[in-house]
């Protein structure tokens, strides 16, 4: 390994994105860093993503595959994946040509095992919407607060993929953050607080559409079973509060309406002081604030 220069793999994993796919790649195979390993999982599209990613099959690692859903076209490429330092990009996303060097320089020379930047929203056409500050690392507000600090770009060692194991296949809500927070108890985050990615906001964007009681449900899920073996970790109550808040939020976003009542109560049993808390009922508002646009349109 070229340690001033170690391999870096970065996977995108690709379904029905054909609208944008492109763009994704071409950003990837523009890094000006020297050592860069592509790996493209194509998990089963029928929209004409397949032909265009095979249009790359010279300059990147192309796999073809039925579909298993993110997480498991993720963990195929991590597991392929040749490089020390890994990342991922989805297939709608686009990342700076310094990217990858700007990262691994501040991953190198610091103690933390992941590395995120701040990034752009852009819109569909990819006009920029504004941009966004990605948070300064901490602990407490990541296993408490249950805020996600990594975005696009980020890269981590692949030897907590190896030690850890990837994304949990049947979470299809949140196995990013899941992943990041068993990654906490390893070491820690460094942001970079420049814009080095840029996140595509569109109607077809998973984070906008209605989803089950399940998937509302797996940020509890998520926070239950990290606090499981950690019986005496302070602010318990208070995390349990904010999950139950966030599902309360995803539910009534959702149409799930006595669920997301039960969750919102849960979540003062929990922290009986969100009864007089204004970030409580801005949280529950806007769960129900889409609801009224999506019926509107």
């Amino acid at each position: 390994m070229n340690k001033e220069f170690p391999k870096v793999t970065i996977v995108t994993p690709v379904y029905n994105q054909a609208d944008y796919v492109e763009e994704t790649i071409n950003s990837v195979l523009a890094q000006d860093y020297p050592d860069v390993e592509y790996i493209i999982i194509n998990d089963g599209s029928t929209d004409g993503s397949a032909e265009k990613i095979d249009q790359y099959k010279s300059v990147a690692t192309v796999i073809h595959q039925d579909n298993q859903g993110q997480a498991a076209a993720l963990n195929l490429g991590w597991e392929k994946a040749s490089g020390t330092i890994i990342g991922y990009l989805s297939s709608d996303d686009i990342i700076a040509p310094n990217l990858v060097s700007r990262l691994v320089n501040e991953l190198l020379n610091s103690d933390s095992v992941v590395v995120y930047p701040s990034f752009n929203l852009i819109s569909s056409a990819g006009n920029l919407i504004r941009e966004k500050q990605a948070p300064e690392w901490s602990y407490h507000s990541m296993a408490v607060d249950l805020v996600c600090h990594p975005g696009p770009g980020a890269l981590f060692y692949k030897k907590l993929f190896d030690q850890l194991g990837g994304w949990k296949p049947e979470l299809r809500q949140v196995p990013d953050f899941e992943f990041w927070l068993r990654c906490i108890d390893i070491g820690t985050f460094r942001r970079v607080d420049e814009p080095l990615a840029s996140c595509r906001i569109h109607e077809e964007s998973a984070s906008f559409r209605p989803v089950s009681v399940k998937r509302c449900n797996e940020i509890v899920d998520t926070v239950m079973s990290f606090y499981s073996n950690k019986p005496s970790a302070g602010h318990t109550f208070l995390a349990k509060a904010n999950a139950s808040l966030m599902a309360s939020r995803l539910g009534f976003r959702s149409g799930h309406f006595s669920y997301g009542m039960n969750m919102a109560i849960k979540a003062i049993r929990y922290r009986p002081l969100f009864v007089i808390s204004p970030l409580f009922y801005r949280r529950i508002m806007g769960g129900l604030w889409v609801v009224f646009l999506l019926k509107a349109k």
